[in-house]
């Protein structure tokens, strides 16, 4: 069973955000086939032209607790169809820290898809002791960068690309009072519910 949670974006188009699951590969191959070359440079900090079958299994095979997805669909006249995913992956030498990806699909960035799933996953890192997030940016991710300076993230830069540093805050309410702040406190506050996958 895994969880989802239904809400709208900026402009009223209604959302799934839920657990990510084995049977998510197809999903996940197709969202990553939408992408813009400069949306997987964004993500991989390289050149990607296509996800390896280790990849996909990695990504779709989270343990929800040393490893959490959550993937949004967004809802099209054609039914569900994938917008976005975020991981966290927790440090190995440091428990209470993990790194974050984040990826859009182009035709829904800009509209707060990043920021619910983020939201998300915010929270479950919370439940399960996470204190800090890395991440790793591209210098011209101008989007990505505005999200985490939103929501209270330090950062330094190195050559090409920058690393920031997040809070995961226990209370929601200790995020900044921004527009990303705002929708992190929406999607934590979005009561889940269990679907059969």
């Amino acid at each position: 069973m895994g969880r989802e949670v239904r809400t709208t974006l900026r402009d009223g188009t209604g959302v799934v955000l839920r657990d990510v699951e084995p049977g998510d590969a197809a999903a996940l191959v197709a969202g990553f086939e939408r992408l813009s070359r400069q949306s997987r440079v964004f993500r991989f900090l390289r050149a990607v032209e296509r996800l390896e079958p280790r990849d996909v299994e990695a990504f779709t095979h989270p343990d929800h607790t040393t490893h959490e997805a959550i993937g949004a669909l967004v809802e099209e006249k054609e039914g569900n169809v994938p917008a976005g995913i975020g991981h966290f992956f927790r440090a190995p030498n440091a428990l209470d820290r993990a790194e974050l990806a984040l990826t859009v699909i182009d035709p829904y960035q800009q509209k707060g898809v990043g920021s619910l799933i983020l939201g998300r996953l915010l929270r479950r890192a919370a439940e399960v002791g996470i204190r800090r997030f890395d991440a790793v940016v591209h210098i011209r991710n101008e989007g990505m960068a505005r999200l985490l300076r939103q929501l209270g993230a330090t950062s330094f830069l190195d050559g090409t690309t920058r690393f920031y540093d997040l809070p995961v805050h226990s209370d929601p309410a200790s995020y900044p009072d921004t527009r990303a702040g705002d929708t992190v406190r929406r999607a934590w506050a979005l009561q889940a519910i269990s679907v059969a996958v």
